[in-house]
């Protein structure tokens, strides 16, 4: 990938279903007829619909080209984001795990909160609707045994 090529963002409308395209360009060498040094032999070029690559936008380092980069909506401060490949070129491609010290609040089989019902409510807070954003938060752990702690400490107190 890092000898190729990709090119801008283009819409296709000659083939049976228009569509948004990107194509990855690169060289292919192979001996020479001598076989004593290799030598320039053609151009491999594929062409992909532009839906189907994976966004991702989970923080990465500062030299990994990437125009969604840390475009997240995960509480900082209690969760990290990991991506989810396989979601197409759509936000939400990514989960919130609760960073350590820190616990996912409900009772479900998962532990994470998924980006694109965060990416959705963070969508209602932006048009000013009705929104569940602020939920979307890993409490202190422990915290959920806390009221318990006290209520045995003044029994056996």
């Amino acid at each position: 990938l890092e000898h190729g090529h990709w090119t801008a963002p283009y819409f296709d409308c000659h083939g049976k279903v228009p569509m948004w395209k990107v194509k990855y360009v690169a060289p292919f060498f192979g001996w020479d007829s001598l076989k004593v040094k290799l030598e320039f032999k053609g151009v491999v070029a594929v062409t992909m619909d532009l839906l189907k690559l994976d966004i991702n936008q989970c923080p990465d380092d500062y030299y990994v080209a990437n125009a969604f980069k840390n475009t997240n909506k995960c509480d900082q401060k209690t969760s990290y984001c990991v991506p989810i490949l396989g979601r197409g070129f759509e936000t939400g491609g990514y989960k919130c795990e609760c960073k350590q010290g820190f616990e996912y609040p409900f009772e479900d089989p998962i532990t994470y909160y998924d980006g694109q019902l965060v990416e959705a409510e963070f969508s209602n807070l932006v048009d000013n609707n009705e929104t569940r954003f602020d939920m979307f938060k890993c409490r202190l752990a422990g915290a959920s045994s806390v009221q318990a702690s006290i209520w045995m400490t003044i029994i056996l107190a």
